[in-house]
């Protein structure tokens, strides 16, 4: 039984209940409608397959409710409820057009055999519908296929297809969309239908956005039966408001989102999966005719690419198949011969060898082997000659290359003649720059630049002329000639060559031997010239001001010969180049072929420009190198005579400071030995008075005993410097110092409080002069304390050295004195020498460390003691 809906149509309650009880007893879905407009809103909101109508019902007019059904297209079959006189009237206008008539009172049985027979034929009529609509779509498909297949256009394709899939599928409307270069937005590319040019190519909507947005973003396809229910439908066009059911695919190809294809309808459901599978597929189809459209295109691309690449390479280039026949040159090969292409294919590649070329490269078996193994080979270095070419050096190379179902051989031929010579002269122009740096004399070095222009192991120019700025006198001066005087010389010196060729090494042996080869006439012709940078015009001042190459053919035509230089030059062309420092012009290297009358070529002239330019950094070199000697004589003659005043300097020093010393110690001795030249005269006019005089002994005694302290000051100040450093504890030592100086501590009223750490703080040091320091500091501190205070000792590790602080709790520094503690003999105490914080300091900084102190008066003095731990 088919799912199959009826929609019963009756003013005739018995009728509908009837009818109503045996098609619901038959399993059917029904609807009831008891007028006309009653019929036409539930057909609007829903579709029927069939419709039940009853014509002989009270109150309203049947053959008009029948004919208003009929004319809605809304249902596939009727089946008419009549009486004998109404079934009259309506076979007269409807004839056939109605499914069957049924007189009433409507028998059940009846009914069932007339809904059967409905059923049985809808069946088969959807069956042949579908095998004629699976058909029309094949059909629809193989002809979208070929399209595919022949289409080189993308946008006429697009338009193509959407007027197909239009016309045989008999959509409303049909779109193409495809993703922008972004991939962001899908945009209106195509599209045929009910709204005809409506649509605007180039409507584009985000990803998500609207149905045909949601399918690109999450590529999968969409079938709404009422879009006006569906929250994600966007109308973008005003005329879209009649759209009532889309259906939207998305096109991917391995698992790229190249677009989608989206279908609209006027009716509810109007899709079904048939009709999604359909599109599907032909999504596919467009997704792969994109695909091939992209490598057919890439291919004739690579292809032309391939083509171009070939043919500008500018060396020849022959591919070969198996048998040896040529399958494609390239255009320097065939251009070589003067030949069209059409000309070598398929012919042996032997005909455009020569037989001993051929048999030298053992070509035919060579090839062979490449095409099997696939390793090439090169044979570099070949002097060739031809009828196309004079002779050449060459490199010839054999390659497999991969093309079709087998390998095939290619044939490489470089022309590496001028790269050969060019490598030659660059090697040799690195040999001469290197010997150029290690020739220091000036004359040897310009020699040495003018034989290298003009040898012919080198550059070959018959003849070489350097000139040189003055920059005091501000002109151009004529330095040095080399090359023959006449052409009698030149073929002399030419045959004397042939027989014993000179070469560089020889040469520059030669010239480190001391070995020149005097320029003779042509010197003093090029030394008598000078030039005025300021005033002159010619060749020479132009190159130098303009910092530019000349190569002057016809110099006797030319206005900037002028007579002076035309007295040198004698051929007929040459060539002018700056010597260039920073730059700056330095000079000038002129050169011609006078003799041999051989051309000047750019090849030469460039090599000569790069060796003019390592020639300029070489004479600027040796000219610093003479300021430098120049400048060492005057600095060693400096050094002599300050020497000579500093031992002077140090001497008057060395005097003042005996004397300053001398006069403070004559200071210092003079109060204890005026007081013990008193107390003992004394002693002699009354030495009988023993108590006055074992006083007056006792005084003596301690002047005396003062004198032996300011002496022993005086000669600890003189003698500090020799260290003797060993292992130690820091701490150790400033207890060992506390310990001996315990009684002077406590007779003061002093307290010290120590803060070290107990691990102690090993380093080395000379232990005799470091306690010297700390006793020294301690016995300040305690003498400025006079009512007895507290002496804080602290020491630890900072940045790896040794820090000692001792700080005091006295009277202070005043703020005038800090800048003189140091001073020798300085003191501010009337029974002290001044040499302890001298002393203590020297200690110090010979130990490579710092001594500071910082003192506030009223409140203390903090010495710093920074120790080196090694």
């Amino acid at each position: 039984m088919a799912d199959l809906s009826f929609l019963i149509i009756s003013n005739d309650q018995e009728s509908l209940d009837l009818v109503g009880k045996k098609l619901t007893e038959m399993g059917y879905e029904i609807s009831v409608a008891k007028s006309v407009e009653e019929a036409t809103q539930l057909i609007q909101a829903k579709n029927f397959d069939f419709a039940v109508v009853d014509i002989s019902g009270k109150d309203y007019s049947g053959v008009e409710v029948l004919r208003k059904v009929m004319d809605i297209h809304a249902v596939n079959d009727i089946i008419v409820l009549t009486d004998l006189e109404k079934k009259k009237e309506a076979l007269r206008i409807f004839g056939s057009e109605i499914w069957a008539y049924v007189d009433k009172p409507v028998d059940p049985d009846e009914l069932e055999v007339i809904v059967n027979r409905i059923d049985g034929n809808s069946c088969l009529r959807k069956e042949i519908t579908d095998k004629s609509r699976r058909l029309s779509h094949l059909e629809a498909l193989n002809e979208i296929a070929r399209e595919a297949l022949i289409t080189r256009d993308e946008d006429s394709f697009l338009w193509t297809l959407a007027r197909m899939i239009n016309e045989r599928f008999n959509y409303y409307n049909v779109n193409m969309f495809l993703m922008n270069e972004t991939q962001d937005r899908v945009v209106l590319k195509a599209f045929a239908g009910g709204f005809g040019q409506d649509f605007v190519v180039g409507y584009s909507l985000a990803l998500g956005e609207g149905l045909v947005g949601w399918v690109a973003q999450n590529r999968q396809s969409l079938i709404i039966g009422d879009v006006r229910k569906d929250p994600r439908r966007i109308q973008g066009f005003a005329f879209e408001d009649h759209v009532l059911s889309e259906l939207a695919v998305p096109i991917t190809f391995e698992n790229k989102l190249m677009g989608v294809l989206h279908t609209e309808s006027l009716e509810l459901n109007a899709f079904s999966l048939d009709d999604l599978i359909t599109l599907e597929t032909i999504a596919d189809q467009i997704s792969l005719s994109f695909e091939k459209s992209r490598l057919s295109h890439e291919l004739i691309v690579a292809h032309q690419l391939s083509a171009t690449i070939n043919d500008s390479m500018p060396v020849p280039i022959v591919i070969v198949d198996r048998e040896l026949k040529i399958d494609y040159v390239n255009r320097t090969f065939y251009e070589m011969y003067g030949l069209k292409r059409e000309s070598f294919l398929k012919e042996p590649v032997q005909n455009f060898f020569s037989k001993d070329l051929a048999s030298m490269l053992n070509m035919e078996q060579e090839l062979a082997d490449v095409m099997e193994t696939g390793v090439s080979i090169s044979h570099t270095n070949i002097r060739h000659t031809s009828p196309q070419h004079p002779e050449k050096v060459i490199t010839i190379s054999f390659f497999r290359v991969q093309a079709g179902d087998y390998p095939r051989g290619m044939i490489l031929i470089q022309d590496v003649t001028d790269y050969t010579k060019k490598t030659y002269q660059l090697s040799l122009l690195r040999e001469i720059t290197l010997a150029m740096q290690g020739v220091l004399e000036r004359d040897k070095l310009l020699h040495l630049i003018l034989t290298c222009v003009t040898a012919g192991f080198a550059i070959g120019f018959n003849r070489a002329f350097l000139f040189l700025v003055d920059k005091k006198k501000k002109e151009l001066r004529g330095i040095m000639g080399v090359g023959p005087t006449s052409q009698d010389e030149a073929h002399r010196i030419w045959h004397e060559l042939s027989s014993n060729a000179l070469t560089f090494d020889k040469y520059l042996d030669n010239i480190n031997h001391g070995i020149i080869v005097s320029g003779g006439g042509l010197q003093d012709q090029i030394e008598s010239i000078a030039i005025d940078l300021g005033t002159a015009k010619n060749i020479l001042t132009e190159t130098v001001n303009t910092g530019k190459s000349f190569h002057i053919v016809n110099p006797w035509e030319n206005p900037l010969v002028d007579n002076q230089m035309s007295m040198l030059i004698i051929s007929r062309e040459f060539v002018s180049i700056p010597l260039i420092v920073k730059n700056e012009v330095i000079g000038v290297l002129l050169a011609d072929n006078a003799f041999s009358g051989r051309p000047i070529t750019e090849d030469s002239i460039e090599v000569l420009t790069m060796f003019a330019a390592q020639a300029a950094i070489a004479i600027e070199n040796a000219e610093i190198l003479n300021d430098l000697e120049d400048k060492v004589k005057e600095l060693q003659n400096a050094y002599v005579e300050l020497e000579k005043a500093q031992d002077m300097i140090i001497r008057n020093e060395k005097l003042a400071a005996i004397g300053e010393v001398s006069a403070r110690l004559a200071h210092e001795i003079r109060n204890p030995l005026a007081t013990i030249g008193g107390f003992a005269k004394s002693i002699q006019k009354k030495y009988d008075n023993r108590e006055r005089t074992i006083r007056n002994a006792n005084i003596i005694v301690e002047e005396v005993h003062r004198l032996e302290h300011i002496l022993s000051n005086v000669l600890d100040f003189t003698k500090i410097g020799v260290l003797k450093k060993t292992p130690g504890d820091i701490n150790d030592l400033i207890r060992k110092t506390l310990s001996t100086m315990e009684a002077n501590i406590v007779s003061n009223g002093v307290v010290v409080v120590l803060d070290l750490p107990e691990d102690g703080l090993a380093a080395e040091f000379d232990e005799t002069q470091i306690k010297q320091v700390l006793i020294n500091v301690i016995q300040n501190s305690i003498n400025a304390m006079p009512e007895g205070g507290a002496i804080e000792i602290k020491s630890f590790d900072l940045n790896n050295d040794i820090h000692i602080e001792i700080r005091d709790t006295g009277v202070g520094i005043p703020k005038q004195y800090l800048e003189e503690i140091f001073e020798p003999f300085f003191t501010t105490r009337g029974n002290g020498t001044g040499l302890g914080l001298s002393i203590s300091q020297r200690i110090v900084q010979n130990h490579g460390g710092v001594f500071q102190i910082t003192s506030k008066e009223g409140v203390g003095t903090t010495v710093s003691i920074n120790l080196p731990k090694k």
